[in-house]
């Protein structure tokens, strides 16, 4: 099996890292499309790796399974 490529520090792909949380949420694939509007069939075919989810779609997921991102870079304030 080969290996997947990541830059920096030997980190996760963000993909790979949101399917760590959606399989930690406690939650089963069928709660999450129910209470996400997303097709069952898409969020086991994503899992798989056999498809890429929209921005729409890990939106709406993220807010089911309780997910925040966090940046680990400094955010500049901005003057105002």
């Amino acid at each position: 099996m080969a290996k997947k490529k990541t830059k920096g520090k030997g980190r996760l792909p963000f993909s790979e890292r949101f399917k760590q949380a959606i399989d930690g949420s406690g939650l089963t694939r069928y709660r999450i499309a129910k209470d996400s509007g997303v097709a069952q069939s898409t969020i086991s075919q994503f899992m798989n790796g056999k498809r890429s989810l929209s921005l729409k779609a890990v939106d709406r997921i993220a807010e089911v399974i309780d997910l925040e991102f966090i940046s680990k870079q400094p955010q500049e304030q901005s003057e105002g």
